[in-house]
């Protein structure tokens, strides 16, 4: 009888050892995930999933895709290729709550190409995986 109550007991151990865990998303993927959902997919929900309130409010307030990237992000581009550039989540600071990630955006209109930076701040404040919390214009841009 002892036999088969420790038996059940590795058993049931062994199981719950292998349930699957939603992996947790670095906020670089999530940033990229973000501007995909506005620039790509079209999708409000899912960007509005992937904002902290405020961010996810104003988003609601605009609700039309063309007026998001107007005046939400600054920057309209069709169907724009992201790549991350920099970002301060490295190893040592992936356990902080707000991050920033660099983005670079590049798209073709015609025989020209547009290119675009946008910085974007990350926090942890608002849920238990990282949402975007506000975007920064291109940083790197002059007027003259």
């Amino acid at each position: 009888m002892w036999l088969r109550v420790v038996t059940f007991t590795l058993a049931v151990l062994a199981l719950v050892g292998c349930q699957d865990k939603k992996p947790q998303q670095d906020p670089e993927d999530v940033a990229v995930a973000f501007f995909s959902a506005i620039y790509v997919e079209a999708d409000l929900e899912k960007a509005k999933k992937l904002s902290g309130p405020k961010l996810a409010e104003l988003l609601e307030h605009y609700r039309n895709m063309e007026a998001i990237k107007r005046h939400v992000v600054g920057m309209e581009m069709v169907n724009p290729e992201i790549e991350v550039k920099n970002s301060s989540a490295d190893f040592f600071r992936r356990l902080d709550q707000d991050v920033w990630v660099e983005l670079h955006f590049t798209s073709k209109v015609g025989r020209s190409t547009i290119m675009d930076v946008r910085v974007v701040h990350l926090s942890q404040q608002f849920a238990d995986s990282w949402v975007v919390d506000k975007i920064d214009a291109d940083p790197f841009a002059t007027n003259g």
